[in-house]
């Protein structure tokens, strides 16, 4: 009990020491989380807090009513070459709003932090069952530097929808808007000069806005495809081939022409040569049955 409270004591020095200190002096570090911001029932998370700088310690902090803060020595990460501490939180249950933020200082400075990274929010989906659907306009796959209009869909009275790519948030979310033809609510996220960055696995969720962290079940995924626009280089790479291929054809060609022109004209007057021998035999061969007749 008394190391509990004692840790509680430092804790709490620490946080009061922060604040007499100087915050904001070193940069700020990067928060996320494994494998997902977006939870499903049951599933755990972790919170993965990085730098590049060379860090000491990351501290976690959970923001709001109820704060919570936890410590971690920092590990060098080879794969990636940052420094990180991951935070296990388990399962978490949608009945109060998770949002974090990290920050990283030194142990010989405890009371000099960072700047705190950028808030996260974890948010719970399958919370409402009626499933929107999520589609892209004009198709699937689209050629860079066009617009891509994505719409989501449902029958469910949701007051907002949200558009996530590889379950990350992607796009502000949309007020959503009843369609009378159809009796249905949907969303339209409009992507202007899309990329092949833009390539990925799309879902869309359904939510109210007195409980922004609490999702529908998420859409079907939706492949986005996005083509390489060619460049002018590569173009005129092209055409120069289909030139190139152009004469070597014509080149063949006229070859062909003059080897069968050649055959023709040996063949013509081998014919002629053979025509005239003949004639001069016949002469010869007449000349000499006349003299043997007359003698």
């Amino acid at each position: 009990m008394t190391t509990f409270f004692t840790t509680l004591l430092c804790l709490g020095l620490t946080l009061d020491l922060r604040n007499e200190g100087l915050p904001g002096v070193y940069t700020k570090p990067r928060l996320s989380a494994q494998p997902s911001p977006v939870l499903a029932p049951g599933k755990n998370v972790t919170l993965q807090c990085v730098s590049k700088k060379q860090y000491d310690r990351f501290i976690l902090i959970k923001e709001g009513p109820q704060k919570l803060s936890w410590i971690m020595d920092s590990q060098y990460n080879q794969s990636s070459g940052q420094f990180e501490a991951l935070f296990f939180q388990g399962s978490l249950t949608p009945n109060q709003r998770w949002t974090f933020r990290c920050y990283s200082n030194y142990r010989n400075k405890p009371q000099v932090w960072s700047e705190p990274s950028d808030s996260l929010e974890l948010l719970f989906s399958g919370i409402y069952d009626s499933k929107p659907s999520l589609s892209v306009l004009p198709s699937p796959v689209v050629t860079s530097g066009v617009n891509m209009t994505l719409q989501c869909v449902s029958w469910r009275r949701y007051e907002k929808f949200i558009l996530t790519k590889e379950d990350q948030k992607f796009l502000s979310s949309l007020d959503s808007q009843y369609t009378h033809s159809n009796q249905q609510y949907h969303a339209l996220f409009s992507i202007d000069h899309v990329t092949p960055d833009h390539t990925g696995t799309f879902r869309c969720y359904g939510y109210y806005s007195n409980t922004p962290h609490l999702w529908s079940v998420p859409s079907d995924p939706l492949e986005i495809h996005i083509s390489a626009l060619e460049t002018h280089d590569q173009t005129v790479e092209n055409l120069i081939r289909m030139g190139m291929a152009g004469m070597i054809l014509i080149v063949l060609g006229v070859l062909i022409c003059e080897a069968w022109n050649s055959r023709r004209c040996a063949h013509n007057t081998s014919g002629t040569y053979s025509g005239e021998s003949e004639a001069q035999l016949s002469r010869k061969f007449g000349a000499n049955a006349a003299t043997r007749w007359s003698k």
